[in-house]
């Protein structure tokens, strides 16, 4: 006999949405970094918050013993804000598929397919988002990683360092030299900060491999292909293909500079299966994912992109 949904929702708790959340994160080599370095964290708030440097104090100079020093006022610093960003998932279970697999068994089976697929779906648009151009809800990393595009709030016109490299056409990948991977890593290095990983796509990653000195070992890191990410390093930082990224682009990213700000009490939440007979599907069921988030970076000089490249030359 088909479950009801008071039965439903024990077996679902039981054995497939208790640890729904750790589920969520891995198919995203940047997520899933982001999670290693607990840089996955709640905070609350209406809005996303933080303080930003934009200039130097500039106050400090050779002076004569018995020099008067002018006081004055600089302004270095100003806030970054950005708004929350709401995504959900929703799937459903038909009264014929309650019929067609009756039986406690085949019914588990089918809520716990059903529920891995609302997780894989979730996750794939979460990336899908995250790697996209569209910022209408949060900002993702192509307009976060920008020379020009404005940020929480922040114009580059009016904080220059509140920027990122960008190179939109170089075509070839190169080593060194002008418009090269180490060129761009120089430009990206601020102290010792500088972007930790390599983020491309897999076409991108195999021409890198094959601009290596020739009869060079390859070697990768550890920690990421423990995470289920095969990558190639350069100067001792992860290159990893990622399939969310699109064609022609390489980002260099300073990996301490981001965090996914998740809303307090809006993580990665999974209803209970509810019954939609008050709007018209007698017998039949439905759940729902939802999550409240956006993308933070407190650094974006960091950070580098090329946006042009092409495997094939």
């Amino acid at each position: 006999m088909a479950l009801a949904v008071n039965q439903a929702n024990a077996v679902s708790r039981k054995w497939y949405d208790k640890n729904m959340y750790q589920q969520v994160y891995d198919e995203d080599p940047f997520l899933a970094i982001l999670k290693g370095k607990n840089k996955i964290s709640p905070t609350g708030g209406t809005q996303l918050q933080w303080g930003v440097r934009t200039s130097k104090l500039g106050q400090t100079e050779m002076v004569g013993a018995r020099e008067q020093l002018p006081i004055t006022s600089v302004d270095t610093r100003t806030g970054a804000v950005l708004s929350w960003g709401y995504i959900a998932a929703r799937t459903m279970m038909h009264w014929d598929e309650k019929v067609q697999n009756s039986g406690p068994e085949a019914v588990v089976n089918l809520l716990g397919d059903k529920a891995k697929e609302l997780s894989e779906d979730f996750s794939e648009k979460l990336s899908t988002i995250i790697w996209g151009t569209d910022s209408t809800h949060v900002s993702p990393i192509p307009n976060i990683v920008d020379s020009a595009l404005a940020y929480g709030g922040i114009a580059v016109s009016d904080a220059s360092e509140w920027a990122s490299t960008e190179d939109s056409s170089t075509t070839i990948l190169t080593l060194f030299g002008a418009g090269s991977l180490t060129y761009m890593r120089n430009q990206a290095s601020f102290g010792k900060n500088m972007p930790t990983h390599h983020f491309t796509t897999r076409d991108l990653v195999s021409k890198y491999m094959s601009r290596l000195q020739p009869q060079q070992r390859y070697e990768s890191d550890q920690k990421t292909v423990d995470m289920g990410f095969d990558n190639c390093l350069f100067f001792g930082k992860p290159v990893i293909g990622n399939p969310f990224i699109s064609a022609g682009d390489w980002y260099g990213l300073d990996m301490d500079a981001f965090a996914l700000a998740v809303k307090k009490g809006e993580g990665e939440k999974v209803t209970d299966w509810f019954g939609l007979e008050q709007v018209g599907f007698p017998n039949a069921m439905a759940k729902f994912m939802t999550s409240v988030f956006n993308i933070k970076c407190d650094r974006r000089k960091t950070s580098f992109k090329f946006t042009a490249l092409d495997y094939t030359l």
